[in-house]
């Protein structure tokens, strides 16, 4: 087993205080293991970027919304410039090149090679709170909107596959529905 993937699960397990994970991409699966031991009393924030392309190819999960809803008090934030790979609490900060996924945090045989230090959360008091300023906090209707798009972009990769997608007409029309989407909401 990995040790980033076991830090990552041993940083939140021994938070005190809102442990925060942010990654551009962030399965379900593995958020659920990485918050699994955690205090039940201690909310979790969550930063991710929902991009419609990546959500219907299965690179990252909308699910994730789900994961945290399980748990009191926990938020799920939306920003699309993210490329922070973030998971801190309390004094501690894990940093470096792994997203929230399986294979970034070497949960899987053909896992990805993946840097990270270790550092104090002082450091990233700015950062941080810069990050989850500016972002979108998602609400059960941003998350339906975006699922309900992902479901239907899937349908059309089925059709076309995921490298054809960005070339295809197609790609641009609905990424045009999914601008219009997230303007009307707001």
């Amino acid at each position: 087993m990995n040790a980033l993937g076991e830090r990552v699960i041993d940083l939140c397990k021994e938070a005190t205080s809102e442990p925060v994970i942010a990654a551009p991409f962030i399965k379900a699966a593995t958020l659920s293991r990485l918050i699994a031991g955690g205090k039940p009393e201690v909310s979790i924030v969550c930063c991710t970027h929902w991009i419609s392309e990546e959500i219907a190819c299965g690179i990252t999960d909308v699910e994730v919304w789900d994961v945290l809803k399980s748990r009191p008090n926990c938020k799920l934030y939306l920003r699309s410039n993210l490329h922070a790979k973030y998971y801190c609490a309390d004094t501690r900060c894990l940093v470096g090149s792994a997203n929230g996924t399986a294979a970034a945090l070497g949960w899987r045989p053909d896992s990805n090679l993946e840097s990270r230090t270790s550092l104090d959360s002082s450091v990233f008091i700015e950062f941080e709170s810069g990050m989850l300023e500016t972002a979108i906090l998602v609400d059960d209707s941003l998350y339906e909107a975006v699922r309900e798009f992902a479901r239907q972009l899937r349908c059309l990769i089925r059709k076309i596959g995921c490298k054809s997608l960005k070339k295809s007409a197609l790609w641009f029309y609905m990424h045009l529905q999914g601008l219009k989407l997230l303007t009307a909401l707001g």
